[in-house]
C-alpha cells in the first residue's frame, strides 16, 4: 500500500511540476516584451530598413502621399505657320510683314499649314546651291494633303511667308504652282536652316 500511495503521490507531483513548468513557458511567450527604441544612426540593419518601411507604409496609408504632377508640353500651333502674302492689302491680305529687303507686304490672318500639318519626322536642312544659303524641306502629313493642294491653288501668284513663333523667318517665295506634299523654307544660311528644322523636329518627341 505505501509503495502503491508512493508512487500515485510522486505521479501526481510530477504532473503538477510538469503543468507549472508548461505554464510559466505559456506565460512566459504570452507575456509584454520591452519595446526597442531605436538609436539614431541605427538605421543600417534589417532591423532599420524594416523600420523604414513601415514608417514609409504608414505614412502612404495616412494621406501624406504626394504625387509628382507630369508638365506636359503646351504647343501653339501657330509658333511656325505658313502665310499667303501679297505687296499690296486686300480684304484678306491685311496684316503688315516686312520684307527682307525691308519692304512692306501684307498677309492674311489664317494661315495655310501650321504645326498641326507637319510629319516632323521627315524635316531635314539642305544646302540651296542656288542662294549658298539653306533650305528646310517640311513634309506635309498625307490626310492634309488636300487641304494644301486647294490652298496654294487659289492663291497662284501669291508669295509665302513662314512666321517662326510671330517672327518671320526665311525669305518670301512666289506660289508658281499647286504644292501637296512637301514645303520649303529658304534661309539665309545652311546653319540657319539646320537650327530650324531640329527645333521643327523637337514637336515630334
Amino acid at each position: 500500500m505505501l509503495t502503491e500511495g508512493y508512487t500515485m503521490e510522486a505521479a501526481l507531483v510530477t504532473y503538477d511540476v510538469s503543468v507549472t513548468a508548461e505554464t510559466r513557458l505559456w506565460r512566459q511567450q504570452l507575456a509584454p516584451r520591452p519595446r526597442a527604441v531605436p538609436c539614431a544612426g541605427c538605421t543600417h540593419g534589417r532591423a532599420g530598413v524594416l523600420l523604414l518601411l513601415i514608417v514609409a507604409v504608414t505614412g502612404c496609408s495616412s494621406g501624406c502621399y504626394r504625387e509628382t504632377p507630369v508638365r506636359a508640353r503646351v504647343v501653339n500651333l501657330e509658333d511656325f505657320a505658313m502665310y499667303s502674302a501679297r505687296s499690296t492689302p486686300d480684304e484678306t491680305h491685311t496684316i503688315e510683314v516686312t520684307a527682307p529687303d525691308g519692304t512692306t507686304w501684307y498677309r492674311e490672318g489664317t494661315p495655310g499649314l501650321d504645326l498641326g500639318h507637319i510629319t516632323f519626322s521627315g524635316v531635314h536642312a539642305v544646302s540651296d546651291p542656288d542662294s549658298g544659303g539653306g533650305i528646310v524641306v517640311v513634309p506635309v502629313a498625307p490626310e492634309h494633303y488636300d487641304t494644301l493642294s486647294s490652298w496654294s491653288r487659289e492663291r497662284i501668284g501669291n508669295s509665302v511667308v513662314y512666321l517662326y513663333e510671330g517672327e518671320r523667318v526665311g525669305a518670301l517665295i512666289r506660289i508658281e504652282h499647286e504644292a501637296r506634299s512637301l514645303l520649303s523654307v529658304r534661309t539665309e544660311s545652311r546653319d540657319a536652316a539646320e537650327r530650324l528644322a531640329q527645333y521643327l523636329r523637337s514637336y515630334g518627341r
